[in-house]
């Protein structure tokens, strides 16, 4: 007697859900002293809102960075963590203490190193880099070197955004190889919430689109940007810090 052969299903599998590492390097030099409530509340709003995201999975690298006598230029906050764990800038377990000067190159060449450790983990990174002031105090990296860095991060699939408030933001994010439609340039003053609003919308736009999109930038050239209007610039562009 023959026994009965039990058949397979049929039921296609699911697709594999896709994971997203956002990298956030946020200036805390003393020239960020002028617009702390505003970064504050508007770094907030965008780690609320990809909390809120249901698109992919995603986790967050946040590092603060400054020059200050001789403590590390990058103080890392999370690392590769999931948004859930990630506490509100401000916090007690999420400090946010403005000082110091600006080591940008250091900070953005320490960052990408530090993120290629993880990043294979990932189907996409998304990196962040928000400053109020130009390179002045950095040791170890240099302009050139920098560029050359994200550039070869934007061919292995990294995107890039730059946030420039109170600085020629079009310029500084062009030398570290920022793509112009990736940069949103605001004043520090009247204009946070709006930039960091454009973030988060831009933020989400990306988790949502990147399974289908095959362009870089696709999903972020639309974002709406803020250009500071004459006069308001937050602080004098010389300022040491």
């Amino acid at each position: 007697m023959l026994s009965a052969v039990k058949s397979k299903s049929t039921k296609p599998e699911k697709s594999p859900v896709a994971t997203f590492l956002l990298v956030f390097l946020l200036d805390r030099t003393g020239s960020m002293a002028s617009c702390y409530a505003a970064t504050v509340s508007g770094f907030n709003e965008f780690l609320h809102g990809q909390q809120k995201e249901k698109a992919g999975e995603a986790a967050m690298t946040l590092v603060q960075f400054d020059r200050y006598r001789r403590e590390d230029i990058c103080q890392t906050r999370y690392r590769a963590t999931k948004l859930s764990r990630v506490a509100d800038l401000g916090s007690r377990q999420n400090p946010f203490q403005p000082r110091g000067t600006t080591p940008l190159f250091d900070a953005v060449g320490e960052t990408i190193q530090a993120t290629d450790e993880v990043a294979r983990q990932y189907d996409h990174v998304l990196f962040i880099i928000q400053t109020d002031g130009y390179e002045n105090a950095s040791r170890e990296y240099f302009q050139g070197q920098v560029f050359d860095m994200v550039g070869e991060r934007r061919e292995q699939g990294w995107d890039f955004v730059f946030l420039g408030a109170d600085v020629d933001a079009y310029q500084l994010g062009g030398t570290l190889n920022v793509p112009v439609g990736n940069t949103v340039s605001y004043a520090s003053g009247s204009q946070s919430a709006q930039a960091f609003g454009a973030l988060a919308g831009t933020a989400s736009r990306y988790r949502r689109s990147r399974g289908t999109s095959g362009g870089a930038t696709a999903a972020l050239a639309d974002a709406p940007v803020a250009r500071p209007a004459d006069g308001e610039s937050g602080r004098n562009t010389s300022s040491p810090n």
